[in-house]
């Protein structure tokens, strides 16, 4: 799966690829933006890249009047093809069956054979499905605006069969998919107390790319993330160099390199566009082409760290 993060109005998607065109296609499978005469927002997924696209095919093309409309029409339209989905797998168990059986002469015999194979081969593939449920599947995430009712909306569709879309409009700050476990963790952490109705964009952008840094340390998070921020203006993705600088500043600050003020006072910069990426490279003891393009990786970040301290006795990185 990928990671998926919610935080506030702004929404993140990781991928295993580099910067540059290569990337901007793996966003494409990941993610895309939502916009209507009344809504706007953004589709992210973490589960098969066969529902992702799928469901991104069917929003890019939707007609919906409404946000909440497309949201209702997205839920039949998954809930419809998941059936389907379902439907040929059995389909695919049935002529197996038969196909073993088929040299059996005795009709009665064949019939027989077959319907209990079958229906046994049934059961075991539904406690397999239900099975994966429990232990966790993909997810479709929505983050919009609707214009007419003046609010921000989240909302969460699992990718299995007879799902229902979810409202997570209680919950502020959110983590699924690979990483999603530690992504959640720190982030439920370092968010306690937030005021939500006062936080500042920048603040948003920091604990997201703090919530991207952490799940790096799951082998299956890529290093790379894609961001998107929703306003009551507008929907669009940010800059992927301050994406990226972002995100390495966090993982230095979960490393013990920096300290969280001075992470987040980096972060504020690079959201605004003021930064003097040279500076934040030195502070961090990486190279600016690093900072800007290459991908986080929590793990070496920390030996690196460990590395240092072990060596000169203490916790500065050296010059």
């Amino acid at each position: 799966m990928t990671l998926n993060v919610i935080v506030n109005n702004m929404i993140g998607v990781d991928s295993e690829v580099g910067l540059g065109q290569a990337r901007s296609s793996d966003d494409a499978e990941k993610s895309i933006l939502l916009k209507a005469d009344d809504y706007h927002g953004v589709l992210v997924g973490n589960g098969s890249g066969v529902v992702v696209t799928d469901a991104m095919d069917f929003v890019g093309n939707s007609n919906a009047a409404t946000f909440q409309g497309l949201i209702d029409e997205l839920e039949r339209d998954q809930q419809v093809k998941h059936e389907i989905r379902y439907q040929r797998q059995l389909g695919q168990i049935q002529t197996g069956i038969e196909t073993k059986y088929r040299m059996i002469s005795d009709p009665a015999k064949r019939e027989e054979l077959t319907s209990r194979e079958f229906s046994q081969a049934v059961d075991q593939f539904n406690g397999q499905v239900r099975d994966a449920v429990r232990h966790g599947v993909g997810s479709l995430h929505i983050l919009g605006y609707d214009k007419k009712a003046q609010s921000f909306s989240k909302f969460q569709l699992p990718d299995h069969r007879g799902a229902v879309m979810g409202k997570l409009d209680i919950v502020s700050a959110f983590a699924d998919g690979t990483g999603g476990d530690l992504a959640g963790a720190y982030l439920a952490t370092q968010v306690s107390g937030m005021d939500w109705d006062q936080i500042k964009p920048e603040q948003t952008f920091y604990f997201i790319s703090l919530a991207c840094a952490a799940a790096t340390a799951n082998a299956g998070v890529g290093g790379f993330m894609s961001i998107a921020e929703v306003t009551k203006d507008g929907v669009s993705y940010i800059d992927p160099i301050q994406v990226n600088a972002a995100v390495r500043v966090a993982s230095k600050q979960i490393a013990g390199v920096i300290g969280k003020g001075e992470a987040m006072d980096m972060v504020a910069d690079l959201y605004s566009g003021k930064s003097n990426y040279k500076n934040i490279a030195m502070e961090l003891d990486i190279t600016e082409s690093d900072l800007k393009y290459a991908p986080t990786h929590l793990h070496q970040d920390v030996s690196k760290f460990n590395r240092q301290m072990a060596v000169n006795g203490k916790t500065e990185p050296e010059a």
